[in-house]
């Protein structure tokens, strides 16, 4: 007889007797042990007791078995100080004695040496055990009581008398039953082509300094939320303000109001073509008092502008390489170019020209923040006072984002193993939820997962602005629509496949999770995030605002069962790159269980992503399906 005990990650602890020499572990029920995780195979692993020796051997699982920290490789012997690890499980026996027949008279603990009563020990009787180590489930031990020394302690003499018995110094308990004081196994040699090394090491709160090349299996202990490595990312600004021009400006524009009153320029855009030839004239007579030199022909076109459009604002919208413009004051003009905040090299001449090309867009409207709408896509906020200093302008110009996987591998954005593995969780159905800092490519790499969207999918894409390069036959509905109508809701309406929200918002949280159940798992979302956990709990914010029925334990585990992969997004100097990508596999209390797939890790200025050796769930049932699929790329 031995008796093996099980500990799940978070706490929970379970024993198991058997007085049998082959014990089988794996998911389904059939097993002598059934771990019931989806990181666990149908049948995983066996233990087998030959020639007075445990061994333990993988039977073909899919995320391997591991012995102190180690994956093993074929059939490999056990002690009772040995801990296995399984999935999100701890096995470890207990007291490893040989096994027995029942009725043979053999007793564990007496003959291990130790005995909890001398008198008992001299009669041969058996002794009564600890309910807390025999009772079968899970429980919470308490270390102070469990009262086994360990194999090996002196037994005292036979014929002494209980009451002259001296006092039995008990040793402290087990080290594998007291958690603060974990032994830790050694990291795994760097050669081992199975596992991926990372370089730094975590720490935890009472294991001090731990190897992290055990947080690449799952050993029982919390792993880190998300990257610890993600550095603060600055705008770099370009300053290509021209202080000559500004001042050429402002003179032309004093020798313009001396020939017309401000008052009289028009207040409507676009103006009639017939103020347009009116006013060229004052301005073509205000430059003959000005001498601009070479920059006569750029103020001629900036002045007019004024006068009867947008000022600089005009020349911006037309220019195809701005992504953006923000108007902080009248002389502080900054616009966005690949990836770039630049500030512009002219400006507007007077606060007065700004205020007139706002009223020219909104009108007489006295509200303190404006929205507005163009027919091309493009999106203008304006604040005003009192809300802020001065008129504030921000204008979001609509981009067509045409990208693919290999242009993302190629741009160093992904790995093309973590490229390879996103297509197959496209290809199987799971549903994706994008997040990352704003202008870190969240668009783009949904466009990417789009792309692979096969001919006969039904979708339906909800945007705020029409960014998304999506297939023929995508529907397109606005995310920012001012109507009552939840856009998700009108989209199930029509029956879609898969349906693609960006981004999420307070509004279509809940509609998007709520959809997925609704029969169109595999959709993809995007919301603001910087880490996985980071990105499931704003979401799970987002549903708890917009539906304060529900309960927060109910929303974490709908969110759990519609959310199957979370990608992470970071900004770089560069572009952006791909930070984090992780399995959703449940809840633990209260907090997500998730799995990182892919992680990127820093080397000194440079990085790589690196495979977790975690395989996901739904892979080996891809592998059963017909796909296939190459498990290699979950390893280095």
């Amino acid at each position: 007889m031995f008796i093996l005990t099980v500990s799940e990650k978070g706490g929970q602890r379970s024993t198991f007797e058997f007085e049998k020499n082959e014990v089988t572990i794996g998911r389904m029920k059939g097993n002598d042990i059934v771990l019931p995780k989806g990181n666990v195979s149908k049948r995983h692993s066996k233990i087998v007791f030959q020639a007075n020796a445990f061994s333990i051997a993988d039977a073909g699982s899919t995320n391997g078995t591991f012995v102190n920290g180690r994956r093993i490789q074929g059939e490999q012997i056990i002690t009772h100080s040995d801990k296995i690890y399984i999935g999100d499980f701890i096995l470890q026996l207990e007291n490893n004695t040989k096994a027995v027949n029942p009725g043979s008279g053999f007793n564990p603990e007496i003959s291990s040496g130790y005995h909890p009563n001398p008198v008992e020990a001299s009669s041969g009787l058996n002794p009564p055990v600890n309910p807390q180590i025999r009772e079968s489930g899970f429980v919470s031990m308490d270390p102070s009581a469990i009262n086994l020394p360990p194999t090996g302690a002196p037994r005292p003499p036979v014929n002494v008398p209980p009451v002259n018995v001296p006092p039995v110094n008990v040793p402290p308990a087990p080290t594998f039953n007291t958690p603060a004081a974990l032994v830790i196994p050694p990291a795994p040699d760097l050669t081992t082509p199975d596992i991926a090394i990372p370089s730094e090491s975590a720490e935890f709160e009472g294991l001090g300094n731990i190897s992290s090349a055990s947080l690449n299996f799952d050993v029982g202990l919390e792993k880190p939320t998300g990257p610890r490595n993600i550095p603060i990312f600055v705008d770099p600004l370009e300053d290509n303000f021209n202080e000559e021009l500004q001042k050429l400006h402002a003179k032309v524009i004093q020798a313009l109001l001396k020939d017309i009153k401000l008052t009289s320029l028009p207040k409507s855009y676009p103006v009639p073509k017939g103020d347009v030839t009116k006013f060229t004239a004052s301005v073509n007579k205000a430059f003959v008092a000005v001498n601009c030199g070479t920059h006569k022909a750029e103020l001629e076109t900036l002045v007019l502008a004024e006068c009867i459009g947008l000022g600089p604002i005009d020349a911006l919208l037309n220019d195809p390489e701005v992504l953006e413009i923000f108007v902080h004051k009248y002389d502080q003009i900054f616009v966005r170019k690949s990836g770039n905040l630049i500030r512009h090299r002219s400006c507007f001449a007077t606060p007065e020209f700004l205020n007139l090309s706002i009223s020219r867009l909104f009108g007489a409207q006295g509200e303190a923040t404006q929205h507005l709408t163009l027919e091309n896509g493009t999106q203008i906020c304006v604040t005003l006072p009192p809300l802020s200093e001065g008129p504030v302008v921000a204008i979001s110009k609509p981009r067509k984002i045409k990208s693919s996987f290999d242009e993302l591998v190629a741009d160093k954005t992904i790995s093309a193993s973590a490229a390879n593995f996103l297509q197959n969780a496209v290809a199987a159905g799971k549903s994706i939820l994008v997040t990352g800092p704003k202008n870190s490519g969240r668009t783009t790499l949904i466009s990417a997962l789009a792309s692979e969207l096969r001919n006969g999918f039904r979708t339906i894409a909800i945007e705020d602005a029409s960014d998304l390069s999506l297939p023929e036959f995508t529907i397109r509905f606005k995310n920012n629509s001012s109507t009552n109508v939840n856009p998700i809701e009108a989209a199930l309406q029509m029956h879609p496949d898969r349906i693609i929200l960006d981004p999420c918002n307070t509004k279509n949280s809940y509609a998007w999770v709520n959809a997925i159940s609704s029969g169109t798992a595999g959709s993809i979302a995007s919301i603001f995030g910087t880490t996985t956990s980071d990105a499931l709990g704003r979401l799970e914010s987002m549903v708890l605002l917009g539906e304060d029925r529900l309960s927060a334990r109910g929303v974490r585990e709908q969110i759990s069962r519609a959310v199957d992969v979370v990608v992470v997004l970071n900004r770089t100097e560069k572009g952006f790159r791909t930070q984090q990508i992780s399995e959703v596999s449940g809840v633990d209390f209260d907090s997500f269980r998730t799995q990182d797939v892919f992680y990127y890790r820093s080397a000194g200025q440079t990085g790589r992503l690196h495979p977790t050796c975690y395989v996901p769930s739904f892979y080996e049932d891809l592998k059963h399906s017909g796909f296939e699929v190459d498990f290699n790329i979950f390893r280095e």
